[in-house]
């Protein structure tokens, strides 16, 4: 029986623990990994629970698994850890039948883990048609060489579990994402209607209303589910063990299956956040979303990232500035070249036009005085007032041919090519000065930046200033309090002290009274 969306979301927690990827021939199905945790909850701590809170959660994870004999059942399959500080983690898990055949595969997809390359790549998923997590994770569906699979994953499991199904699609017949992202124009731009159709009736995706990664980039779920989340913070917003405490009665109530009878509305703020981030990157040139989204995803991986030095981010995000200015220089470069090109040839192409009028002009020259000759004769007879004129007529076409057109298109040459020269000094004056904007907004951008560490230096020094000043001032409190707590005590031993004495004395006379003194 195929597992319910409630057992994948368990397998999904299950999935962040390292046990999960364990390849010891000692254990033979995954409950054989959940009984050892529920035995020694030490690995639990060994695993990186680092919290009481945390291992509270896992075990009750733990603890529901135990209570699925699906899960329980599942054989170990094949697992895969790629990627510098394991950029992906996933592994397939084997279902059998009644009979014991071999009945359908799972696949399941950690999410990032904390990794700050993982978070890096998944701002890469912005323009790129594949990632290097995606190309990853597609290589081990195709290396598994079946076609009866579920592949499920949160957070960029969730992601890579939709981008299998979209490149695997043989091989897969479900998929259900826990607030994954979604997929760049780059990407989507790979897909036919007809494709997208086939892949997205494949899909559901559920997400927390108020989850805040799931609004990255488009979904090409089928189905779409909102779900009830009451944590609190980054973490706690899309953590996908809230997810599962805050849907857990509603699923038992609900056949284990997230449907529109237990969904809810998604997050006004988030709803907002996604159609505006959506609509500002369709606005961006191409190579300005490229550079939004390695910032960015830099950005992101010092925040939440658990291995990312401030140096190292800085670093990433100064050479992703500067591989965008090259970029833009050789564009401009490219387009001086190509209006250098133009004025050159221009100015050839007018010279040709020159000397074709100047070979006109001679033919025309030589035609018109090959007239006055053959005409001589006549014009002899005419009288020399006529052949005086015939001759001043014949040198002003020669002038005109031989020297004013030429002349004149001579001085038109050089006088356009002066023209092509100016714009040529003015375009590279503009780019310089573009240039020169741009590592000034460089500047400024880093002296900024290390304003805002400065400042926030200020801010944890004062922190720091008015805690010393509150502990003290308790210090303080507390030692009055002790004092006077100390006089108080001291006082009130005394009126103790003074009344049993003065009840001895009132039993002395009593005894005398009755007697018993004698």
């Amino acid at each position: 029986m195929a597992l319910t969306d409630q057992e994948l979301l368990l397998l999904d927690n299950f999935m962040y623990l390292k046990g999960s990827m364990n390849t010891d021939n000692r254990y033979e199905t995954l409950g054989d990994i959940v009984d050892e945790y529920l035995e020694n909850p030490r690995k639990l701590v060994l695993d990186g629970c680092d919290t009481e809170e945390q291992l509270e959660q896992y075990t009750k994870i733990l603890e529901e698994m135990k209570e699925s004999d699906s899960l329980m059942a599942l054989g170990l399959g094949e697992v895969t850890e790629q990627g510098s500080d394991e950029l992906i983690r996933g592994r397939c898990f084997v279902e059998y039948g009644e009979d014991g055949e071999v009945a359908g595969h799972v696949v399941a997809f950690r999410g990032t883990g904390g990794a700050a390359v993982a978070w890096r790549d998944n701002f890469e998923g912005l323009y790129k048609v594949e990632t290097e997590a995606q190309r990853l994770a597609k290589e081990f569906v195709q290396g598994l060489g079946v076609d009866d699979i579920t592949v499920t994953g949160h957070s960029k499991g969730g992601n890579l579990a939709m981008y299998v199904t979209a490149m695997c699609g043989d091989q897969i017949d479900r998929c259900v994402s826990y607030d994954g992202q979604g997929f760049g124009k780059n990407f989507l731009d790979t897909l036919s209607e007809s494709q997208l159709a086939e892949i997205s009736a494949k899909i559901k995706s559920v997400s927390s209303h108020n989850d805040f990664v799931n609004i990255l980039l488009t979904s090409i779920a089928g189905q779409t589910y909102y779900v009830a989340n009451e944590g609190e913070g980054l973490e706690g917003r899309h953590s996908a063990y809230p997810m599962y405490e805050y849907n857990e009665a509603a699923l038992d109530g609900n056949g284990g299956m997230f449907t529109d009878a237990i969904a809810e509305n998604r997050d006004y703020t988030m709803s907002l956040a996604h159609y505006g981030l959506e609509a500002f990157l369709i606005s961006c040139p191409e190579d300005e979303r490229n550079l939004i989204a390695d910032v960015a995803g830099n950005v992101v991986a010092q925040l939440v990232g658990n291995n990312t030095e401030l140096e190292e981010t800085k670093a990433d995000i100064a050479a992703d500035w500067n591989k965008y200015k090259a970029e833009k220089k050789e564009d401009f470069n490219e387009s001086v070249d190509y209006v250098e090109d133009k004025l050159v040839g221009a100015k050839d192409s007018l010279a040709e036009f020159g000397g074709s009028v100047l070979e006109s002009g001679k033919e025309i020259g030589g035609g018109l005085a090959g007239l006055g000759i053959g005409t001589w004769g006549f014009l002899k007879n005419t009288g020399s007032g006529l052949s005086g004129l015939g001759e001043n007529f014949m040198e002003g076409l020669g002038e005109l041919s031989d020297g004013n057109i030429m002349e004149g298109l001579g001085e038109f040459g050089e006088g356009f090519a002066d023209l092509g020269s100016n714009l040529w000094d003015g375009a590279q004056e503009l780019g310089g000065g573009l240039l020169d904007l741009g590592e000034g907004l460089m500047d400024g951008a880093k002296e900024f930046g290390e304003g805002v560490v400065e400042f926030g230096g200020d801010i944890v020094d004062g922190a720091i200033d008015i805690g010393g000043d509150i502990v003290d001032g308790a210090k303080e409190l507390g030692e009055k309090a002790w004092s006077l707590a100390e006089n108080a005590a001291e006082g009130t031993w005394e009126i103790v002290t003074d009344l049993g004495e003065d009840i001895a004395d009132l039993g002395k006379k009593a005894a005398n009274f009755l007697g018993f003194g004698r």
